[in-house]
This record gives C-alpha cells, structure tokens and sequence, in this order.
C-alpha cells in the first residue's frame, strides 16, 4: 500500500524490507512510491491529503495542480505561429487544463524571461524576438484586443505627452506595456 501523501521536504530511509525498491514516509511508516517530477505536475503540501489533485488541510483546500514544465511557453508558441499576440487567462486555463493562479506564476516566469508582458491583470501580450529590444510589440498590435477584453469601445487615439491617449466609451486605468503608455478618457455624447 503507497502512502497517499508525498511528503516534501521530509527525509525518507531505504524499505527495510529486501523485496520492495521503494522508500518508507517517515511520517506515516508505509511504503510510498517516487515522485517523479518530469511525469507528475502534482506539488503536494506537507501533511495534506491528495484527493482528484486538490490537497486538503484541515477544513481548508489547496489547488495545487500546477503548469507541467514549459507547457505554458508551448502554448505561447503556438499561438504566436498562429499569427496572434495576445491571449488571456481564461483561454489559457482552457487550454492546459490547471487554476488560473498556476498560470499567473507560469506568466511570472515567463515575464521575467521577456516573452510576455501583463499590461491588465488576466490579459497577456506575447513580445516576439524583433521587438525584445522594446519590450513590447507596437501598440496597433495589442490596443484593439486589449479594448475588445475590457468590453469598450475607442472612438478617438490621439498621441499627447509622450503616451497615446484613447477615447472610449467607459471608464479605465491608464496601462503601461513596455515603453508606451496608454490613457483612456472618457467621451461623452
């Protein structure tokens, strides 16, 4: 019988017995299997309980499914074949099938690579290798999807100050995405 937990960060002794290959949980003194990291995306918290990939700790619960290795970076790719640029969230969740909090530290890793910049927060935008330099890929290449995710529409684009200043139809906070920054005023009428 495998003990139902991984216990990380615990030190495990080799099974008394000659017969098994596996490793003795120190906590609860039966037999448990490797965890093998490139096969499993499982990442279980000391003394939780493992049931359909969310642990549970007392009255609480952990979703601790996380992004296999390079998944997301993948994902990222193909789309970026596909002629796209942006994508959110919520496609994301979709496609890889994990919790949005696993992607926002897939993005973070990502981010801090260069290959993506989060100009709102559940919105993505993919910087190609010939604007790395920049930071961000040129503002006709995002703004229109960016606007589409919020729901609003631009009336007006005005350069002023050094940013871009859009007119749309509902309230928003002004954005940074690389070098550009973009305010929105409201028009009315």
């Amino acid at each position: 019988m495998a003990c139902d937990t991984i216990c990380a960060g615990q030190t495990t002794k080799p099974a008394l017995t000659a017969g098994l290959s596996d490793t003795i949980c120190k906590r609860t003194a039966r037999p448990r299997q490797r965890f093998d990291a490139s096969k499993d995306t499982i990442r279980v918290r000391p003394r939780c309980r493992l049931i359909d990939g969310i642990a549970h700790r007392g009255s609480q619960r952990y979703d601790v499914r996380m992004v296999p290795r390079g998944a997301l970076a993948n994902f990222v790719d193909e789309l970026q074949i596909a002629g796209r640029l942006t994508f959110t969230r919520d496609e994301a969740k979709a496609a890889l099938g994990v919790s949005g909090d696993a992607i926002k530290l897939a993005a973070l890793r990502l981010s801090k690579r260069g290959r993506l910049v989060t100009p709102r927060r559940g919105f993505y935008v993919i910087v190609p290798l010939e604007c790395r330099a920049a930071g961000a890929p040129p503002m006709d290449r995002w703004l229109p999807e960016l606007l589409r995710f919020h729901g609003v529409r631009a009336t007006e684009t005005v350069e002023e100050d050094g940013g871009v200043v859009v007119s749309v139809d509902r309230a928003l906070r002004a954005t940074t995405c690389g070098p550009w920054t973009v305010r929105f005023r409201v028009r009315r009428g």
